[in-house]
């Protein structure tokens, strides 16, 4: 390639490169960041900042010229991050990803915590052991990737998730807390707790409450906690048996039946009694008839 032609491509670099809008309005460079958010692979974060409540947020802060700090997410995480969470979550998760102030690459070397746009929670900034510059664990894959007169904006390697207090890590040298970060093959969902309202300011902890401390409702003596009733089991009784003939029955059964034998002995005889009566009438009648003729 001729020197005409890096001449050329040098100038044309720097025609686009964000460090010469200096003469740009705050909504101006705005815009910008999102270009060169899209530019650099960092597309759902730029889309994320022009349609979410992010960008009215920042509107309204530039009034009094503050200046502010954009760590971008990775595209992966940022979109498991609205396929799992409500539209309050994945907006405050936004703000966790904003911090006050205007810090370049070697600015964030010299700081140890940094506020973000969501209320009492503060991001950690260290080194790590191959002293690259990591936010919340996790490591910024592109510093500097837009640099303006009141923003500037690092590309990570991960997403940066605001945790509850009380179950992230806490710096034993400070007040402040910092939360874990996320990275692409994390989950979302299980490290994700919405950030609450505390009424103290930062850097002051709340008193530690004793689990033991808690009491357990008080039943109302008027009303006894409410039983169900047990089920009634059905059982099939069994026929009873059938009584036994008492023994006066027995006999007096005994008495009965002799009486209608003797009875019907009788009955028999005196049949047989009325029938050789007849037949001695008959006689007798046939012999006086013999006696006396048929005249008679």
């Amino acid at each position: 390639m001729s020197p005409i032609s890096l001449l050329l491509l040098s100038l044309i670099s720097l025609l686009i490169s964000p460090t010469l809008s200096l003469f740009l309005s705050f909504e101006q460079q705005l815009a910008a960041t999102e270009t060169s958010l899209r530019i650099s692979n960092y597309n759902l974060f730029g889309n994320a900042i022009s349609t979410s409540d992010l960008r009215y947020r920042l509107l309204s802060l530039s009034n009094s010229n503050a200046s502010f700090t954009l760590f971008a997410p990775l595209d992966s995480t940022l979109y498991s991050l609205d396929m799992i969470s409500p539209a309050t979550t994945y907006t405050q998760t936004l703000y966790y990803h904003v911090v006050n102030g205007r810090h370049k690459i070697e600015d964030l070397q010299n700081v140890c915590y940094l506020d973000t746009l969501l209320t009492h929670y503060s991001v950690l900034v260290n080194q790590n052991a191959g002293n690259d510059t990591v936010v919340d664990g996790v490591a910024i894959a592109l510093p500097d990737l837009f640099v303006g007169p009141r923003i500037v904006v690092h590309g990570l390697d991960g997403i940066l998730v605001p945790g509850e207090l009380g179950l992230n890590e806490l710096d034993h040298n400070s007040d402040h807390e910092y939360h874990r970060n996320l990275s692409p093959s994390a989950s979302i969902e299980s490290d994700f707790h919405s950030p609450p309202s505390f009424g103290s300011p930062v850097g002051f902890e709340s008193p530690a409450i004793s689990p033991m401390s808690f009491e357990s409702p008080a039943v109302s003596p008027m009303r006894s906690p409410r039983t169900e009733p047990e089920p009634v089991v059905s059982q099939r009784s069994s026929p009873s048996p059938s009584p036994s003939p008492s023994p006066r029955r027995s006999v007096s059964r005994s008495k009965n039946s002799k009486r209608k034998n003797r009875r019907k002995v009788e009955r028999s005889k005196g049949r047989r009694r009325a029938a050789q009566n007849g037949h001695d009438r008959h006689g007798r009648f046939s012999k006086f008839i013999d006696r006396h003729g048929s005249d008679f």
